[in-house]
């Protein structure tokens, strides 16, 4: 296991397989934030992000949005 600040508030901790390769990214509390599985020819093909990642939206995307939404 390696801990990891990477410039966040908390920390993280990162787990490796018996092959070295990274498999889990946990929060300081133990919480699974990240899981990764590998194919057998060691490429990763499979995230599975515990946390959703934001949804990011242009200024045109909101403003649609806005411009859709009905009258209050």
């Amino acid at each position: 296991m390696t801990v990891r600040s990477k410039g966040l508030a908390d920390q993280q901790t990162l787990v490796w397989d018996a092959e070295n390769r990274l498999s889990q990214v946990q929060d300081d509390q133990g919480n699974l934030l990240d899981r990764y599985w590998y194919g057998v020819k060691g490429t990763r093909v499979k995230k599975l992000a515990a946390i959703p990642p934001p949804i990011l939206s242009s200024p045109t995307t909101r403003r649609r949005s806005l411009e859709a939404a009905p009258p209050q």
